[in-house]
């Protein structure tokens, strides 16, 4: 589940612990996901624009966000409930 997840993503299947989730970005700009537990940044996606990618993590709540300059600070960001 995810919480605050902006248009720039879009979510091509389940959150489900262990497992890759795939994500896909249709923008021509390029971002990326990383996924952090408090301060400390766990997993990041490679950067990309007009295609997919995908990340895992285990069962818990994580803090996602763009890491491009500026993109978090505009909004890119949210919570991920993986189960």
């Amino acid at each position: 589940m995810l919480k605050g997840f902006a248009s720039w993503w879009r979510l091509a299947s389940r959150v489900a612990a262990g497992r890759a989730t795939a994500l896909t970005n249709p923008a021509p700009i390029q971002h990326d996901v990383a996924i952090a537990k408090g301060n400390q940044q766990l997993v990041k996606s490679e950067l990309i624009s007009q295609r997919s990618t995908s990340v895992s993590a285990d069962a818990r709540k994580y803090a996602f966000y763009c890491t491009v300059t500026g993109h978090r600070q505009a909004g890119m960001e949210g919570t991920l409930t993986v189960k």
